[in-house]
C-alpha cells in the first residue's frame, strides 16, 4: 500500500479532480469513492505497526476512530452505490471492486 504521505503534496486530490473531470459517469463516481476508501486503508497501515504483536491504547483509539469514519463513509454512499439486490443486477465491475 502506498501511503498518501509517500506521494507529493495534494497528489491524491489532484487525481480526484482529474477523475471528476475525465470520468463524469457511474464509473467515475465509483472510482472517486474508491479513492476515499483507499485513503482509509493507507491510514490503517500507518496506525498499525506490522512488526509488533501488540496494539497499544493509542493505536486502538485511532483504529476505532478510523472505523467510525469508514462506517460514515459507507452510510454516505448514494443508494445506487450500496450493496442492494437491485444494484448488483446490472452493476459494472467497478461497483464490485468498490464493495
Amino acid at each position: 500500500m502506498i501511503k498518501s504521505s509517500d506521494l507529493g503534496n495534494n497528489y491524491l486530490s489532484r487525481s480526484l479532480e482529474f477523475m471528476t473531470d475525465a470520468l463524469d459517469s457511474l464509473d467515475g463516481e465509483i472510482y472517486r469513492y474508491l479513492l476515499h476508501l483507499m485513503e482509509f486503508a493507507g491510514q490503517m497501515t500507518e496506525i498499525l505497526d506490522v512488526g509488533a504483536f501488540r496494539i497499544d491504547v493509542k493505536a486502538y483509539l485511532a483504529m476505532a476512530a478510523l472505523d467510525r469514519k469508514l462506517n460514515e463513509w459507507y452510510c454516505n454512499l448514494p443508494d445506487h452505490l450500496k450493496w442492494r439486490p437491485v444494484n448488483i443486477q446490472n452493476a459494472p465491475a467497478s461497483f464490485l471492486l468498490l464493495q
